[in-house]
Formats: structure tokens, C-alpha cells, sequence
């Protein structure tokens, strides 16, 4: 295999008799010299022995993924004229891209006929990621070409989550202009409210406000966004929050208020 994917012609003979041989990982010939950046002469002589571009490694990269995980525009355009589909593994290459590529600037051609809304093996898209790393001119992209900037991934969290969650303050704003519900639920509850109260982006909840979520929503523990706010110590983001008309009355399951929690971690007196 390392023959293989040095381009060595006796690798390379024994790689077109056995194209479907990998490594303990998972990778074939052609997945380790994308991988290591070997001579593309190496490449062009794999690609000509018709691998299989469906073999995906024990991490559910296929040889197109991990070109995507390396922002390699070139390799994957290789592979799409050698026949690749640019779909295959648990974390379709447009996936891996979005979550690893800052600079989309040759990539958009490689994708403009792949499904963005493909899901890795978590149920998350492109834009999910997109939203994580505050990728805005990926994320306007992405719409511009169909991307569901709602879809939810397996615990249904959506790209407004991600945003919130990793305070991408013009990522979140961008998404929840063109979000119909602030205040979608994943499967325990959370609302991506909840996500910026935790993460104290108060740049976040602000700009929620102005889409009059429900501020006394509950996760599956009874717990408020005022209640996570106050359990993370974000004082900034409790205030905002019960000064925009949050209850300081709401109990979880265990029975707390947002002020006893307050009062229990010396947020405040007694």
C-alpha cells in the first residue's frame, strides 16, 4: 500500500490486482497518497487502476473526504473526472469541507453539484458547521444554493444552535433572519436561546429578542435559558435576560428558581 501510494511501479502493479486492499484504518493505496500529498503522478497512475471511491475508513472518510479535510480542490477535482460522485462515507465530503475549510474560494466549483444538505453521520450539514466556525460568506453560499439552514441533526440541533453554541455572533444573526422559529427545540429541549445564554453571547440573545422568543421555554431537566445563563455564571447574559421579562418564579425538576440557583453559586445574597 505505501508503494502503491508512492507512486512505485510494483505498488502500483499489485494495487491493480488488489484495489480494494487497506490498511488497519481502513485506507486503500489512493486514500494514503491524498492523505500524505505524495507526487500526483502517484494520483494519476491510482486513479487510472479504477479504484473503489466507496471504500470509507474506520473515521467514515472516503479518499474524496479526506481530499475535503484537506481543502484539496485539486485532488477532488481529479477524482470527479476519474468518476468519484463526491457523496460517499459517513462524512460526505462536502461535509468534511465545511468543517475544515475557511477559504471556499475553489471549493464552490468542486461542489456546485453535490447535495449540500448531505448529513455526516451525526445528521449534521455543511451549514451546521458553517454556522460553528462563523463561516459567513459559506453559510451565504450554501443558501444561495439551496442549503437548509434548519436542518436538524440527530439530536435536533440546528445550524441556529451551532451559531449560538460557539457565539458566532453574525452567523447566528444571518441564520435567524431566515429561521422561521427561534425557538426550535432539539430532542432534550433546547432551544438555541438556551445555547447562547450557556455560552454568554449576549450579542446573540439580543438579536433574539428582537424575534420575541418564548423566554420561559424548558429543557427535558425544567430548566429555563435564565436558569442555564445562571448555572454558567453568565451574569451579563442573566441580566439581559430577566430584564427583557425572563420569570425569576419558573422551577426545574429539582425545584430550583433562577434565584436560588443564583444565591447557591454567590451570584447572589442571601
Amino acid at each position: 500500500l505505501i508503494q502503491a501510494s508512492l507512486g512505485d511501479s510494483e505498488g502500483l502493479l499489485a494495487f491493480q490486482t488488489t484495489t480494494r486492499n487497506v490498511d488497519p484504518l481502513g485506507r486503500s493505496a489512493l486514500m494514503l497518497a491524498i492523505d500524505k500529498n505524495n507526487k500526483p503522478e502517484a494520483i494519476t497512475a491510482l486513479l487510472a487502476a479504477k479504484p473503489d471511491f466507496t471504500i470509507t475508513d474506520k473515521q467514515g472518510f472516503t479518499a474524496a473526504g479526506i481530499a475535503a479535510g484537506h481543502c484539496d480542490s485539486e485532488n477532488l477535482n481529479q477524482l470527479a473526472k476519474a468518476g468519484d460522485n463526491l457523496k460517499g462515507g459517513k462524512i460526505p465530503p462536502v461535509v468534511a469541507a465545511a468543517a475544515a475549510c475557511e477559504n471556499w474560494a475553489t471549493l464552490k466549483g468542486v461542489f456546485a453539484k453535490v447535495d449540500l444538505n448531505a448529513q455526516d453521520f451525526q445528521g449534521r450539514n455543511a451549514a451546521f458547521y458553517a454556522a460553528a466556525k462563523g463561516n459567513l460568506a459559506l453559510l451565504r453560499w450554501l443558501a444561495d444554493n439551496g442549503a437548509n439552514l434548519g436542518l436538524a441533526d440527530k439530536q435536533g440541533l440546528t445550524p441556529l444552535h451551532s451559531a449560538a453554541q460557539n457565539k458566532q455572533v453574525l452567523a447566528f444573526i444571518y441564520i435567524l433572519n431566515r429561521t422561521e422559529n427561534i425557538d426550535v427545540k432539539s430532542i432534550r429541549g433546547v432551544t438555541p436561546l438556551m445555547f447562547a445564554a450557556n455560552s454568554g453571547c449576549t450579542e446573540c440573545i439580543t438579536a433574539a429578542l428582537a424575534a420575541k422568543p418564548n423566554l420561559d421555554l424548558k429543557n427535558a431537566d425544567g430548566d429555563t435559558a435564565l436558569m442555564i445563563a445562571v448555572r454558567s455564571l453568565q451574569g451579563k447574559t442573566a441580566q439581559l435576560l430577566s430584564d427583557s421579562g425572563a420569570s425569576q418564579m419558573a422551577k426545574n425538576n429539582a425545584g430550583d428558581t433562577p434565584s436560588k440557583l443564583a444565591t447557591r453559586l454567590g451570584m447572589m445574597r442571601p
